[in-house]
């Protein structure tokens, strides 16, 4: 269960029922010959019976998420019986109270909602569970519906480095100017980040942590030499 992707919990309770009465009254009017005016009345009484049904999904958009990745949640409260939902409310244990479309569900219909989640390198190694509660009343009493999502974290360090001059070419004695940039291509904070050119020697770096798709560049000038091309 661990690596689910959608946890889906669908608690469609039929045996809930509850009763509602249809009452209709009949009433037969008449005139005699006399002009004498004559009614009645009848009542008939059925109970009409209402099931409480509903089913709460959760999902989130993907598999995996890297640090830095916002992670898209969706609900979905179905109202599977014959009684009015009223009262909804959706709770999530990482993402708060989450605004639904509806509060009354009547049945067949449904209501929907969304939330974001950014995902930091503290929830690592992961996976990310989270559980959503839907509360509602139906036929004057409360019930609940629980589902949850799950999601893994990518947690793999990564680095590039590029390199760019300013001319194409240069004559002994032109000076060159070297840029280098170094960005976090990885979903991990790189920390004591170095660069050593074997001509130019220790790069100085503006900071030496970076945190996911972060980037850093410096430029470096240099006068070619003879030194350069026999060594």
């Amino acid at each position: 269960m661990r690596y689910m992707f959608l946890l889906i919990a669908l608690f469609a309770i039929i045996g809930i029922a509850g009763a509602a009465e249809l009452k209709n009254t009949v009433t037969a009017t008449a005139v005699d010959g006399t002009g004498v005016n004559v009614t009645n009345r009848s009542e008939a009484t059925i109970a009409v019976n209402e099931t409480v049904s509903a089913i709460l999904m959760k999902d989130v958009e993907k598999k995996v998420y890297k640090p830095g990745e916002i992670a898209n949640y969706t609900f979905r409260l179905s109202n599977t019986g014959t009684a009015k939902l009223t009262d909804v409310m959706v709770v999530d244990d990482l993402l708060g109270t989450i605004t639904m479309s509806a509060t009354v569900v009547g049945p067949g219909e449904f209501s929907e909602g969304s939330a974001q989640l950014k995902v930091t390198e503290n929830m690592l190694p992961g996976p990310v569970i989270s559980y959503a509660v839907a509360s509602m009343m139906s036929l004057g009493k409360p019930t609940t519906r629980v589902a949850s999502a799950v999601f893994e974290i990518e947690a793999t360090p990564d680095i590039l480095v590029t390199k760019l001059t300013d001319v194409s070419s240069a004559d002994i004695g032109n000076e060159v100017v070297y840029t280098f940039t170094i960005e976090n291509t990885g979903s991990r904070t790189l920390y004591n980040v170095t660069a050593v050119d074997d001509k130019l020697g220790d790069l100085a770096l503006p900071k030496t942590t970076l945190a996911p798709g972060e980037n850093i560049t410096v430029t470096k000038n240099h006068i070619v030499s003879i030194e350069d091309i026999e060594g």
